[in-house]
């Protein structure tokens, strides 16, 4: 099953479930979990629709095997079993679990459809927050394949005869009549345009290789604005090259070679389309797998905060915090996201936890303050 089809088969599963059709859930999410093992969204779910409870468990485990931050997983696992679920990380002897993790079990927390920036309950279906109205989908491009296609590889190939034949153009303009190949007058090639207008002429071709040699490097990159930016470009240099040739600035052969490669160009541009062609994507607020361990979660959770994707940074601040309890700077950043995303009843406990494991910052006080005086200033808290 292909990552697409994959994502498909998790929210059309999950869809279903949220419907009551959990026969037709559990199918899907069994493919999913079947097919990628470390899909911690298909083994939650999937633990909603099973009914063995012996099933649920295991989907359970899975799901705290993959993120032991995620409450909902653990209390739900408590409630089958009777007993605290075993993190995946040894704890040092003597040492209750509750006091390392002290993190509540918050059902928007982990939904991955919530807003990723204020934190707002939204709709698997929502291209906006229903709050803070911000954009919940994302452009992406279908072919992510680095290579580039043939009908690609030979519009890179013209245009670089392009930019090259404007190099070359540029010079033969500077060396005049005395320019010769193989006893042609190559001036012959690009015309003879009055001599107050070769400064000018040879400004044009150098800004015309300068932007040929940038469409060339964005159009390698597959950046979807090249392919309309290249298309226009070609289209406009042929009624340019038709308007030097009547003033006498380019000769016919130069005319009709750039012509032919422009036409040429965009004949196998228009054949690459589905190189530049993007989907737009839903946002979702789960944790990047490529984040390993407690330091590299934090570090992600602060990238996030700098794009203001509040929630995204939360979840993944939960999960440094789950990673190495031990941290007491993730408390407090942990904190500061809570307050954020309107959870401050959350937000004071993670900065009394901060303050337990470190007595001797200055921070503590200053930011219960300021949590305290934006809960009092928030018409709609979340706790």
């Amino acid at each position: 099953m292909t990552a697409a089809n994959l994502d498909h088969a998790l929210q059309e599963g999950i869809a279903a479930i949220r419907k009551g059709e959990r026969e037709r859930g559990r199918d899907l999410l069994l493919q999913v979990v079947e097919s990628d093992e470390h899909n911690e969204q298909g083994w939650y779910w999937l633990s909603l629709a099973v009914d063995d409870p012996a099933d649920k468990i295991i989907a359970l485990e899975n799901v705290l095997q993959l993120n032991p931050a995620n409450d909902i997983a653990r209390a739900s696992l408590r409630k089958l079993t009777g007993a605290p679920a075993q993190p995946v990380a040894p704890l040092p002897p003597n040492v209750d679990e509750e006091a390392i993790v002290p993190l509540e079990s918050v059902g928007a927390l982990d939904d991955p459809f919530q807003c990723i920036y204020c934190g707002a309950v939204a709709g698997q279906s929502d291209s906006h927050c229903p709050e803070c109205k911000r954009s919940l989908l994302t452009q992406r491009a279908i072919d992510r394949a680095r290579e580039l296609s043939l009908t690609m590889r030979l519009t890179v190939i013209i245009m670089l005869l392009q930019f090259n034949l404007s190099v070359i153009g540029a010079q033969v303009l500077r060396a005049g009549d005395n320019f010769f190949f193989s006893g042609l007058r190559l001036n012959d090639y690009v015309g003879h345009p009055p001599q107050a207008w070769l400064p000018v002429v040879q400004g044009a071709m150098a800004v015309r290789a300068a932007a040929l040699f940038v469409l060339i490097l964005l159009i390698v990159r597959k950046i979807t604005f090249a392919y309309y930016a290249t298309a226009a470009w070609m289209i406009a240099d042929v009624i340019w090259t038709g308007v030097r040739l009547g003033f006498g600035v380019v000769g016919p052969v130069s005319a009709a070679v750039d012509i032919a490669t422009d036409l040429a160009a965009c004949y196998f541009l228009f054949a690459s389309d589905r190189s530049f062609a993007v989907n737009a994507e839903r946002l979702l607020c789960v944790i990047d797998r490529s984040a390993k361990g407690g330091i590299a979660l934090n570090h992600r959770g602060h990238f996030y905060k700098r794009e203001g994707k509040w929630a995204l940074a939360v979840a993944h601040w939960r999960a440094a915090i789950a990673a190495m309890p031990h941290q007491a700077e993730f408390y407090k950043d942990l904190a500061i996201g809570y307050a954020q995303i309107g959870y401050y009843r959350h937000a004071l406990k993670s900065l009394d936890e901060f303050a337990r494991r470190s007595p001797e910052s200055p921070e503590a006080a200053p930011l219960k303050s300021l949590i305290e005086q934006k809960r009092a200033a928030d018409p709609k808290p979340r706790d």
